[in-house]
């Protein structure tokens, strides 16, 4: 699916994050963390460049890229990249 959408759609395209976001929330959700984490990475690049800020798919990004960086141990990276708040991280 990301593959296709990188041959139909912009680079910066909202769509193309939103498949990054959702391999990258499946990853982290089966334990697989270092290959989420470029993915959610360029996914919450998009949404902060091309969507309003606090929309939710920003939000749901970040909120994934929050744990899957915890997952490493990188829950202070996390907080400096300003993508925990006062969120729960528990799902």
């Amino acid at each position: 699916m990301i593959a296709l959408r990188r041959a139909h759609l912009p680079a910066d395209h909202p769509d193309l994050a939103v498949s990054l976001h959702s391999l990258g929330r499946l990853l982290v959700e089966t334990g697989r963390p270092a290959e989420a984490e470029p993915m959610l990475r360029e996914g919450l690049a998009i949404v902060r460049a091309k969507l309003e800020p606090n929309h939710r798919t920003q939000r749901r990004t970040e909120t994934w890229f929050a744990l899957c960086l915890r997952a490493f141990g990188r829950a202070e990276e996390a907080q400096e990249l300003q993508l925990i708040e006062d969120r729960d991280l528990t799902f």
